[in-house]
């Protein structure tokens, strides 16, 4: 396991961009094989390469989502400075 291990950091790493993520999301992937392969049977490379991409996918949507507050000058209440940064980001996406 230690070239496959390899392979997917690689390909983490490209997709992710950072190393720490990288790790993480190879680690899931371990996570997930051992929750659906018994000990005897190696999950094959094809399929750890598809979950690591689907995990990877999901990070990049939850990093994308962050919602940022700023207040504009001239905000009479946090409620209006929350809806004009909301429009402001979804408007960007």
């Amino acid at each position: 396991m230690g070239t496959e291990r390899r392979a997917l950091m690689k390909l983490a790493r490209r997709l992710l961009a950072s190393r720490a993520d990288a790790e993480d999301a190879v680690q899931d992937t371990y996570v997930r094989a051992l929750a659906v392969f018994p000990d005897s049977v190696a999950p094959r490379p094809a399929w750890l390469y598809t979950v690591l991409r689907n995990i990877a996918i999901d990070r990049l949507r939850r990093k994308r989502s962050v919602v940022l507050c700023i207040v504009p000058v001239g905000a009479t209440t946090t409620r209006h400075a929350h809806a004009t940064a909301t429009a402001t980001v979804t408007a960007e996406l």
